[in-house]
């Protein structure tokens, strides 16, 4: 069990400019745009504290556990959660094209990731220290709700939503670790 903040790791593999990730939006025009940051954009996003827990039985192979090589199953859990200012538009004039700036209360979002992986690894125990290397394979899981304002000024008229869209995307995951511990 532990606790989440910015997913480093993921925002530097999978960009904005990536498009990997479509929220669903409740509208089928296509001639609305949302206004807000993508999903993974954190120049206005905030990290907030979330939560994770994994659960990883071992198998370990001619050996006594917990030291020598191990295959192993587990489930991962990571919660990691977000705010965005909502957008205002700050331009008086309604005829004239919006000007959207991030002033107004904040949005929650989240993003939950989720994985099933099979891990081959390694687990060397000292007097006070182990430590354990291993690769693994598996299914991730990731699904979201992201913030949006829509506007469809195509029309000379002013068309504003604005709410929550989910996403979701299922990706093959990749793992290599190395843990360092320390035992009494």
């Amino acid at each position: 069990m532990g606790i989440t903040s910015r997913n480093y790791v993921r925002n530097t593999i999978q960009t904005v400019s990536d498009n990997f990730i479509e929220p669903e939006y409740p509208w089928s025009q296509n001639s609305l745009t949302d206004q807000v940051d993508g999903a993974l954009d954190f120049g206005n996003r905030k990290s907030n504290l979330g939560f994770l827990f994994s659960i990883q039985p071992r198998i370990y192979f001619e050996s006594d556990a917990p030291d020598g090589s191990y295959m192993s199953v587990s489930y991962d859990f990571y919660r990691y959660n977000f705010t965005i200012p909502g957008l205002v538009n700050t331009n008086t004039d309604p005829i004239s094209s919006p000007n959207y700036q991030y002033l107004g209360s904040k949005k929650k979002e989240h993003e939950n990731i989720s994985d099933l992986m099979v891990w081959f690894g390694y687990q060397d125990v000292y007097d006070r220290i182990s430590i354990d290397y291993s690769t693994g394979l598996g299914i991730r899981n990731v699904k979201g709700m992201k913030y949006y304002l829509a506007d469809d000024y195509s029309t000379g008229g002013t068309n504003i939503f604005e709410g929550y869209a989910p996403y979701k995307q299922t990706l093959f995951n990749f793992n290599i670790g190395i843990k360092v511990g320390y035992h009494f």
